[in-house]
């Protein structure tokens, strides 16, 4: 039995194309039926033998070729099917087209059922079922998996010990690094200072051909006194020879005088810290003046670990005093007060002096308590307008000579411990 319409040549279905048989034997699908369909009559398409029908409907089904279609769809269905897929497999054998489930460990290859019964057999060949040479290769590459991360390990240990070893050195020639750049800064503060005397040693060469100059009339003067000498007969004329010849040596003295003075500030010793203040008030050289204020810094931080030091500010016609302190690496500089006993007997600098060693805004601070207890301190960073930072600098170190914070008492405290607090 055909499974399609000899009509259409459609495939029958449950729908449009399903099979009838007319009464002479034949079939053909609804669809052709009612096209052919006229006045009660058929005619058959294969024999052409004429039916008599109420309906197309009433022409019966033919069940039998319904089944037989749907059994031959069946069949090719199984044939289109692929092998059932196991869990456990090694491809297929290109013989005998079943997958591989041994291993064969006489000729080291995978073979399929039929393989273990007619190439490989039991008795000739040592043929391992798929599970148990799984769970021996399971095992095999675990063994193999430790033995890597060992390595790793081993290879882990030697690259943190590399690590410590670089670390260190790396530690070492940051310190190198550091020490020389530390000595960079010294030769560039040698070089400055140096560059300072070659120009006072230029101001001095002139100078020095200034005076060989006068040097060399003057000797051509006495010469010619000399030359006169023999006919001097009165104190006067003797007294006026004596007096050109002192005046020529007073010049040769002095020159020697100033020399010798600038060459005593070229040479500035670094632990000479009023030296260093004074020649501060008197360079103009903004590389030098940086310089010898870094220097003079760091020489008061050091004495100011060792002895106690103080500075003076004349103010109208009274001395006021404050002494001095070193707090994290910063001069720490009190309130002036008219009292003489806040000066020490040999470290007492001027205030205007030490407070040029600022190299930016300072930090004001005041010192509170309450009933004898400390609060600690009230930190004020001195920046923005000039005239504000002037004046509370002023008010808070006393310097203007009007009185400072010093003493002074908080009329309330809101929301004290709170935020929002205020005074």
């Amino acid at each position: 039995a055909s499974r399609e319409c000899p009509t259409c040549l459609e495939q029958y279905d449950h729908r449009d194309h399903r099979v009838r048989m007319v009464q002479c034997g034949h079939s053909q699908c609804t669809a052709c039926l009612r096209a052919q369909f006229m006045n009660g009559r058929i005619t058959c398409c294969t024999c052409r033998a004429t039916h008599t029908y109420q309906s197309v409907d009433s022409i019966p089904i033919n069940y039998i070729a319904e089944n037989m279609k749907e059994e031959m769809d069946k069949l090719k269905n199984q044939e289109a099917a692929p092998l059932a897929l196991p869990k456990l497999h090694k491809g297929i054998c290109e013989e005998h087209a079943s997958y591989n489930l041994f291993w064969c460990n006489t000729h080291h290859k995978w073979i399929c059922s039929h393989c273990s019964v007619t190439e490989h057999p039991r008795g000739e060949c040592e043929v391992i079922a798929i599970r148990k040479q799984f769970e021996k290769d399971k095992v095999s590459t675990k063994s193999k998996i430790y033995e890597q991360i060992k390595q790793l390990l081993d290879t882990k240990n030697n690259v943190d010990f590399s690590i410590d070893e670089v670390g260190k050195q790396k530690k070492e020639e940051n310190k190198n690094i550091k020490k020389m750049k530390e000595e960079m800064e010294e030769l560039k503060k040698q070089i400055v200072l140096k560059e300072s005397y070659v120009s006072v040693l230029h101001t001095q060469h002139t100078k020095l051909q200034a005076i060989t100059q006068e040097c060399e009339e003057k000797k051509s003067k006495l010469e010619k006194v000399l030359d006169h000498f023999d006919h001097v007969s009165t104190f006067k004329e003797l007294s006026v020879e004596n007096t050109n010849t002192e005046s020529l040596i007073n010049v040769i003295v002095n020159w020697r005088k100033g020399l010798n003075e600038d060459k005593d500030l070229s040479q500035l010793s670094k632990t000479n810290l009023p030296k260093m203040l004074e020649h501060l008030k008197k360079t103009t050289n903004p590389q030098e003046k940086k310089t010898i204020m870094n220097d003079a810094k760091k020489v008061l931080l050091q004495r100011l670990k060792k002895t106690k030091v103080s500075v003076k500010k004349e103010i109208g016609n009274s001395t006021y005093f404050s002494s001095i302190e070193e707090r994290q690496g910063c001069i720490v500089v009190n309130s002036l007060q008219n009292n003489r006993s806040l000066a020490t007997d040999s470290s007492v600098f001027e205030y205007d002096d030490v407070m040029r060693l600022t190299t930016r805004p300072p930090s004001a601070f005041l010192q509170l308590s309450h009933h004898g207890t400390n609060l600690g301190c009230l930190h004020i960073r001195l920046d923005g307008l000039p005239g504000c930072v002037q004046q509370y600098q002023e008010l808070a170190t006393g310097s203007s000579g009007r009185g400072s914070y010093r003493g002074a008492r908080f009329g309330w405290i809101y929301n004290k411990g709170e935020p929002g607090e205020r005074v």
